[in-house]
């Protein structure tokens, strides 16, 4: 979500990964001799997030991690269009229609109201993309999971918490923390069951500059769009890790960070390559196939 990039250093001589390798491989050289971590991906999908998903994907292909659930929260669009876009980007990946991989639908905040968005992704939440994924692998909307019959995200979170054995989830939070707010409520000492919760959000240093950078928030000079649009959630989350035994595996990821993240002409080129593979695919009204994560 946000603009400003940093220039990116070439890397020194021997100084780590070589940069032939693609992402998905760096990431096996790092998790090869681990235990394959269960993960529930709580997001709102928005581009970035469809990202986040089929990156989620990749490692679940490839035995690096184990996706058991994608609990959708209203944010980047509201409570339905997340919902479908998670479901799309998933099932983009016609292997993935076939795992029984469940899909919940967004908590609200106690007042019923949903987080706020400035639709920075576009009516779709996926900057226009959602009949080009559709078309380029021959999904149809009958496919779809259905939002109403779907289960809410904090009550998924609580379920898939207790189906598992204690410690053996990993919980990674890209949007608002409505849903794991909630389902601390539903079952208080639920989240104190995960492995580890990973949380986008936030930021420790939009208060000036720092090596030359000056950080600053998304939404306001030192608000980040996660904990703003439902600041009281993020509140009861970080307490409950600092109160419980969680405080030694809550890993926050503060937007200050994630702005300074190198982002390379490989990349760009790498990304660019693989959308306009999918536009061709839907032109030419093929899909299907492999379609696996590449990179």
């Amino acid at each position: 979500e946000n603009t400003h990039q940093r220039s990116c250093p070439e890397p020194a001589a021997g100084a780590g990964p070589s940069p032939s390798l693609t992402p998905t491989e760096k990431l096996t050289t790092m998790t090869t001799t681990t235990t394959t971590s269960k993960v529930i991906l709580d997001c709102d999908p928005g581009v970035d997030d469809l990202l986040a998903i089929w990156w989620m994907i990749g490692g679940h292909q490839r035995g690096l991690l184990e996706l058991i659930g994608i609990t959708t929260v209203a944010g980047n669009v509201d409570a339905r269009l997340v919902h479908r876009n998670a479901a799309i980007s998933a099932y983009f990946f016609p292997t993935l229609r076939s795992e029984g991989l469940i899909f919940g639908r967004s908590g609200t905040h106690d007042d019923g109201s949903e987080n706020e968005s400035d639709l920075f992704y576009g009516d779709d939440g996926l900057g226009g993309l959602t009949e080009h994924l559709l078309q380029a692998s021959n999904l149809s909307e009958t496919l779809l999971p259905d939002f109403k019959s779907a289960a809410s995200s904090p009550q998924l979170l609580v379920d898939l918490l207790l189906k598992h054995d204690m410690h053996s989830v990993t919980i990674v939070a890209i949007g608002p923390l409505t849903n794991l707010a909630q389902a601390e409520k539903i079952r208080p000492g639920i989240l104190s069951r995960a492995r580890e919760i990973v949380i986008m959000g936030g930021g420790f240093g939009f208060h000036g500059t720092e090596d030359g950078y000056n950080a600053r928030g998304n939404m306001n000079a030192l608000a980040e769009f996660n904990f703003w649009s439902d600041a009281e959630s993020a509140a009861a989350v970080m307490q409950t890790g600092a109160r419980s035994s969680l405080r030694s595996t809550l890993t926050l990821v503060p937007l200050d960070v994630t702005q300074q993240v190198c982002w390379t002409p490989r990349q760009n080129k790498l990304l660019k390559d693989s959308i306009a593979s999918i536009l061709l695919r839907g032109r030419n009204g093929g899909g299907g196939g492999d379609n696996s994560v590449k990179e």
